[in-house]
């Protein structure tokens, strides 16, 4: 089963999430407003794949990566794909985009949540971050 990773992208400065725009011609389907997510190479160690995918589509440096030891199985490109789900916490940069996206914004909590594109239950996915982000400024 192939591997892939997720992570939410958060500075801790600005208090805010990074949401990247999908480039259409690259990733089918509707455009929307995702996170970096990507596969694990063999013999990768999910935590340093996390830190890679984020490096290559946004070009910002991790300072700190935390698993939510939570994830999920889905289909992506004809095959079930085992993603792992990742909080990845990086200073404010440059960012520069690779071809997979168009576009960035840093958002608040609320709204990251209200525009990102996800599939399952978000007050799940709420509570999750929320912990993180209560567990960051204790």
């Amino acid at each position: 089963m192939k591997r892939k990773i997720l992570s939410f992208i958060y500075n801790s400065e600005i208090k805010k999430f990074l949401i990247l725009k999908t480039n259409p011609k690259i990733k089918p389907g509707p455009i929307r407003w995702d996170t970096v997510i990507g596969a694990v190479n063999s013999g990768e160690v999910l935590d340093t794949a996390a830190c890679r995918e984020i490096k290559e589509e946004t070009n910002l440096s991790v300072k700190k990566i935390i698993s939510l030891n939570w994830g999920r199985q889905r289909f992506w490109n004809g095959e079930v794909c085992d993603e792992s789900f990742y909080f990845a916490l990086v200073d404010v940069g440059a960012i520069k985009l690779n071809k997979e996206h168009t576009k960035f914004r840093w958002l608040n909590f609320k709204d990251f949540i209200y525009e990102l594109n996800w599939p399952d239950n978000k007050s799940d996915l709420t509570k999750r971050l929320k912990i993180i982000l209560d567990n960051l400024e204790s």
